[in-house]
């Protein structure tokens, strides 16, 4: 395997899976509650309309993270490429790390959200 190639899969895979993943959420969101395909947590789970506004309120930051987190790739890791090759390493680790930690904000502002709109504070059954 070449370093283009490397570098390709690696600093380009979770921007482009993001992509993806937005895209066919939006194309073919789940029609149900189901255990194979969606935005599945716990909170997520606990009812058809808390499964569907899990949907509907993760999949578009998604989307727009994937194609941001795409254009970003290709425009610092050209410049990069270009200007200091021997930086790459570096600015791909950063992208890495920049890329966790918005999809884990996300998931957790979601998370939150459904929390606050979903879970009774008064119940008696556990959470």
């Amino acid at each position: 395997m070449t370093n283009l190639t490397k570098v390709g899969l690696t600093y380009f895979g979770v921007p482009l899976l993001m992509l993806m993943m937005g895209a066919i959420l939006t194309k073919y969101p789940p029609k149900k509650k189901n255990l194979w395909y969606g935005y599945r947590t716990h909170f997520a789970m606990r009812s058809e309309e808390s499964f569907q506004f899990a949907q509907s309120f993760f999949t578009p930051p998604v989307l727009v993270m994937g194609i941001v987190s795409t254009i970003m790739s290709l425009v610092l890791i050209s410049l990069t490429i270009i200007n200091n090759p021997a930086h790459l390493e570096a600015v791909g680790w950063t992208l890495c790390i920049f890329y966790t930690a918005t999809l884990f904000a996300l998931i957790i502002t979601t998370e939150l959200t459904l929390f606050s709109r979903f879970v009774d504070p008064y119940r008696e059954d556990p959470i």
